[in-house]
């Protein structure tokens, strides 16, 4: 049985490595053509997204109800935390969704600077699963998305960079 404090630790372990592949992701793959294709201030406005990403799942309200996965417990209160997630984190196409009643949800465009860490987000998962590519993830799972026609118009074309596994430097994987 894996207690609390030892899931806990592996979480934060999972935690640290997952922010680091997204920034990587962007530094790496994905900054050089946002460079091209818009102004200082759109990188500005990227880098501050890829920052500051993830930070709400070392708050109370998530921290825990993620970690409990390592342990293989999960309760409702994971339901409030993916919310709680989804809410703070405009990476999420989820934050974008507006729902006007019970039949009927309005995906709002995204700007670029959180498309592009929705994209580093999904592509950080194939350093541990190379068949993870954010483009094999997106082919996979658009069907169950609601985005605007703009935003996945810009999900297109960012993500013919993103067909190749993300590759870290060996040993470079548990901070």
């Amino acid at each position: 049985m894996i207690h609390l404090y030892e899931s806990s630790n592996e979480f934060t372990i999972y935690l640290k490595n997952h922010i680091k592949y997204v920034k990587q992701c962007y530094f790496d793959i994905l900054r050089p053509y946002i460079l091209k294709d818009f102004d200082a201030n759109t990188d500005i406005r990227c880098q501050e997204e890829i920052n500051s990403h993830d930070q709400s799942k070392y708050s109370d309200k998530e921290y825990y109800a993620y970690a409990n996965i390592f342990s293989g417990t999960i309760d409702n209160g994971y339901d409030y935390a993916v919310l709680d997630h989804y809410h703070k984190n405009k990476h999420h196409w989820q934050y974008w969704c507006l729902v006007k009643d019970a039949n009927t949800v309005i995906p709002l465009d995204m700007p670029i600077e959180c498309i592009i860490a929705m994209l580093c987000d999904w592509h950080s998962f194939s350093v541990e699963d190379d068949s993870n590519t954010a483009e094999k993830w997106y082919k996979k799972s658009e069907k169950n998305m609601i985005l605007s026609d703009n935003t996945k118009k810009i999900i297109s074309k960012y993500l013919k960079y993103l067909n190749k596994p993300l590759v870290i430097e060996a040993g470079d994987n548990n901070d």
